[in-house]
């Protein structure tokens, strides 16, 4: 558990239930984002190392691992560091596939488009996010947006 942060330490020492735990992480590691960067990720680091001795099976902390790897390939984008970016996509895509979100999966895949496109990988970039853009799951997650990939 983290003890850098003590309005952290306070809401994760009155909560037993550790779905709720992460939940609190998650979101102190979302506040931290903005703010202090290399904070978020040691703190995204703590929440898989916690959720790694969780129960495997339970399909509301793989969405939130899932999420935490994708605030990780955010904050890594934010460094600069694409590969570190595409590896937290990927984990995340590999996740929700698992779960069989395929919306999630989708804008996951979009995601590793945009690392792959900041590290120069262009072709690469430009396929996986005509592959996520153009899945039917993903159109309707965007709703009324209206945007062409070419």
């Amino acid at each position: 558990m983290p003890h850098s942060i003590p309005e952290l330490d306070q809401g994760l020492a009155i909560v037993t239930d550790p779905q709720r735990q992460v939940a609190i992480m998650l979101d102190a590691a979302r506040k931290l984002a903005g703010t202090d960067i290399p904070k978020a990720l040691a703190l995204s680091e703590e929440i898989v190392a916690f959720a790694g001795q969780q129960d495997p099976g339970a399909r509301l902390l793989q969405d939130q691992l899932a999420e935490c790897f994708h605030l990780q390939g955010t904050l890594f984008l934010n460094k600069a560091d694409y590969s570190a970016a595409l590896v937290s996509f990927s984990k995340a895509k590999t996740i929700h596939e698992g779960l069989a979100n395929a919306a999630q999966a989708a804008v996951e895949l979009c995601f590793i488009g945009i690392s792959q496109a900041y590290a120069g990988l262009y072709p690469d970039a430009l396929q996986n996010l005509r592959a996520g853009a153009s899945l039917p799951i993903y159109k309707n997650l965007c709703g009324k947006r209206n945007f062409t990939i070419v």
